[in-house]
């Protein structure tokens, strides 16, 4: 390492042969020497002080033919490298440029062709890029090929990966993460846009999705981890075929999306087994998103192996997954009233596998689960529901017996729900029985009138406690804290009825 500032950390660093360079100064003696390190160097790092610059400009055509790991910053003469061919592209397997300020794209098509072996591209913090590859009618299928991972943030002016929006992208058969962050002006990363717009006849000016793709000309098929963020320009991130070619993905995080109205853009057709993979989902900062699918009135999807779910700072989300004609008709509830992040019966749709859920700034939810959605949470461990301001209970149920339900609970926490009365929509009947629950919460619930109630038997003026049980149906067995705070003063705190 030649300069402050560097460290191992980086990818690329830990190759036999690497070299750091950061001069302030430099001599003909000196320039000598390192002309003949970086024929020998298989990581690289440049940062682009004019010394570094004066060097690169030097070198000639097979300057660095050994380089495999590449990092570029701080104004790093790209442009030099790129067009007098300083290294071999066909080699590189890692690439790193940030605080490239000069470029307004990173490859030529013949040169983003020739990156064969390219595995991991990040790029971050160039004002003026625009695009990644600067091409014209050249069709970019099998180009990365063998790319595993992609990293784009704070690329302000980044509107599409490519500079033809009008054409077939890529095909990336071997990405497994992506992550687009802090790039404001993104509208298109992955996109097939003529047969998109032929097949679902959509106004130009609506298609302002990430990803616009027929199953059958683009796939992700390795794809396990995506993040979205920052992106102000997306109204969806899905078409409904890039949706169910998702067959691996594993977690998926979308944040601070101005304008995002829902995540998949889809008809009529069902969502059944999509994301059937997803471990982990989480959903913030997005104040237009009002449910997760265009169609409100069709089943969302089946998530048999998600573990955690948040959805946070969503003020107008409705539904996340819902399949509200069934819902409807089986409960005979005013369509109005079905404010409710899950709407679902048990035999068609499942979160099994849910460990964690939490939901925060969620402002139209009058309740969080319909009785089913409930009754099938057999490994929830974590609850956390916050700041809802029209949230008057967290189930919605009849007659049904609660009995064993949220049977591996061990933390609840519900704060800042000013319209919240009780856990259940039915006062009278068994809240539940909570056997593992350490951490119990309530915090600034004005309204809250009973959390946990077996009351049918007691003075109607006597119930105002926060916990109401008979105790040989109903136990708190597990439960080691315990925190009250900013809630109507109950005549008790619990009480238990011997009969």
């Amino acid at each position: 390492m030649i300069g402050h500032g560097w460290s191992w950390g980086d990818k690329g660093s830990r190759t036999l042969n690497t070299l750091k360079l950061k001069l302030t100064t430099t001599s003909i003696e000196l320039e000598r020497g390192l002309k003949k390190l970086l024929k020998m160097c298989d990581g690289l790092s440049l940062c682009g002080t004019e010394s570094v610059n004066n060097i690169v400009r030097q070198l000639d055509s097979q300057g660095c033919p050994r380089v495999r790991h590449l990092r570029v910053q701080d104004n790093v003469d790209f442009e030099y490298i790129r067009e007098k061919d300083v290294l071999t592209f066909l080699s590189l397997t890692t690439l790193t440029v940030d605080g490239c300020h000069r470029l307004s794209f990173l490859f030529s098509s013949s040169v983003a062709k020739s990156l064969a072996e390219l595995k991991y591209l990040k790029i971050s913090d160039c004002k003026i890029m625009k695009m990644i590859v600067e091409c014209g009618q050249e069709n970019m299928d099998n180009m990365f090929s063998k790319l595993e991972d992609l990293k784009l943030s704070k690329l302000p002016e980044l509107t599409r990966f490519c500079s033809d929006p009008g054409m077939l992208v890529t095909h990336w058969p071997s990405l497994e993460r992506l992550e687009v962050s802090d790039c404001g002006k993104v509208e298109s990363i992955a996109a097939e846009l003529s047969s998109f717009r032929e097949k679902h006849k959509l106004n130009p000016q609506t298609q302002i999705s990430l990803f616009l793709i027929n199953k059958d000309v683009l796939t992700f098929m390795s794809l396990t981890t995506l993040r979205v963020h920052g992106c102000h320009h997306l109204s969806f991130l899905f078409s409904f075929s890039m949706a169910k070619s998702l067959a691996e993905l594993k977690h998926l995080d979308i944040s601070d999306c101005e304008i995002m109205e829902m995540i998949v853009e889809c008809g009529q057709e069902n969502m059944e087994n999509m994301f059937s993979k997803l471990e982990d989902l989480k959903l913030s900062k997005l104040p237009e998103l009002t449910r997760f699918c265009l169609d409100p009135g069709m089943l969302v999807t089946h998530w048999p192996l998600l573990e955690r779910l948040e959805v946070s700072d969503c003020g107008k989300v409705e539904s996340i997954a819902a399949e509200l004609s069934s819902f409807r008709e089986k409960h005979k509830l005013n369509p109005q009233t079905q404010k409710s992040l899950f709407l679902i019966n048990k035999d068609v749709f499942t979160f099994m596998s849910l460990t964690t859920l939490r939901v925060h700034g969620c402002h139209r939810l009058s309740f969080l689960f319909s009785f089913s959605m409930a009754k099938s949470l057999a490994k929830l461990k974590h609850l956390e529901i916050s700041d809802c301001e029209i949230m008057e209970m967290i189930v919605e149920c009849c007659q049904e017996n609660m009995n064993n339900m949220f049977s591996k609970l061990e933390g609840l926490k519900l704060s800042s729900l000013p319209k919240l009365t009780g856990f259940c929509s039915n006062p009278g009947m068994l809240v539940t029985h909570w056997p593992l629950l350490k951490k119990l919460g309530v915090s600034d619930c004005g309204k809250v009138e009973s959390f946990a109630a077996e009351s049918h038997e007691l003075n109607p003026q006597t119930q105002q406690s926060l916990c109401l049980i008979d105790k040989d149906v109903f136990t708190f067995m597990s439960l080691t804290t315990l925190r009250v705070h900013g809630c109507p003063p109950p005549k008790l705190l619990v009480l238990i009825f011997c009969g």
